[in-house]
């Protein structure tokens, strides 16, 4: 369920969170950063499964040619199997699903610098319009959460027990 997405899941356990007080520029900090976090925990899943994906070819990106790529990916779907099974055992194809583990590492580990949250005005701003929701559902915050966990309940396959990321430290699990 949509209440257990990536960022979803951060917003609500950050506008919901109990010690709610205005202005609390530790705890929008904290909520930028957990939502990071799990993007890149995501991220990484991600590369892991498609690397172990045998059928799956990986395109190198160039970020200086986007038409080059587009290229690559429309002349790999209109390839025949034979064809496409001769790309993937390519030397090259081997170095791209090569693991490498200083990539992990810095997926799990890259802290990216929050522009929006580095601008004092644009800050206060941000840190205003998150009070105000924040102040409109607390009143609601027992409910909410109840209404969550009913419906996490009827998704026992999304409650992610064996990955469940740690706790938002501005969250308490009522």
């Amino acid at each position: 369920p949509a209440g257990r997405a990536i960022g979803y899941r951060q917003a609500l356990d950050y506008l919901l969170r109990p010690s709610f007080v205005p202005r609390d520029s530790d705890a929008l900090t904290a909520f930028v950063e957990g939502f990071a976090a799990a993007s890149r925990r995501y991220a990484s899943q991600q590369t892991k499964w498609f690397r172990n994906e045998p059928l799956f070819e990986w395109i190198s990106a160039d970020w200086d040619n986007p038409n080059l790529v587009e290229q690559q990916v429309f002349d790999a779907i209109h390839r025949d199997r034979a064809a496409h099974d001769e790309a993937l055992a390519t030397e090259a194809q081997r170095e791209r699903r090569r693991v490498r583990p200083a990539e992990g590492k810095a997926m799990r580990t890259y802290v990216g610098l929050h522009e929006l949250l580095g601008a004092a005005e644009d800050e206060a701003r941000l840190q205003a319009r998150a009070d105000a929701c924040c102040a409109r559902l607390q009143p609601l915050r027992v409910q909410i959460l109840q209404d969550d966990a009913e419906r996490a309940a009827s998704y026992p396959y999304h409650t992610g027990t064996k990955r469940e990321a740690p706790a938002s430290p501005c969250v308490d699990s009522a």
